[in-house]
């Protein structure tokens, strides 16, 4: 996920997802491991995304939660291992 500029897809509780850096990618520009003490505390990972678009994150529509890019017209292109 750190490696280039990549298109970031974000998947709500509503069951909405939103892709961000359509444009210019988005930067992997921080991050934290978490180790919560308490049962309701983080336990996980926190990074830290960051983006130079012009407009504000675009809604994908017929996304659903078993598959987040249902709505794209062109599948994604998944990139492991680099």
């Amino acid at each position: 996920m750190a490696y280039g500029r990549p298109i970031v897809v974000a998947h709500t509780k509503q069951g909405d997802a939103f892709a961000f850096g359509l444009k210019n990618g988005m930067e992997l520009t921080g991050g934290t491991i978490v180790s919560g003490g308490a049962m309701g505390d983080l336990y996980g990972y926190t990074l830290v995304m960051s983006g130079q678009e012009k407009t504000p994150a675009n809604f994908i529509d017929g996304a659903t939660e078993a598959n987040p890019f249902a709505g794209m017209t062109t599948p994604p292109t998944v990139i492991s291992g680099t």
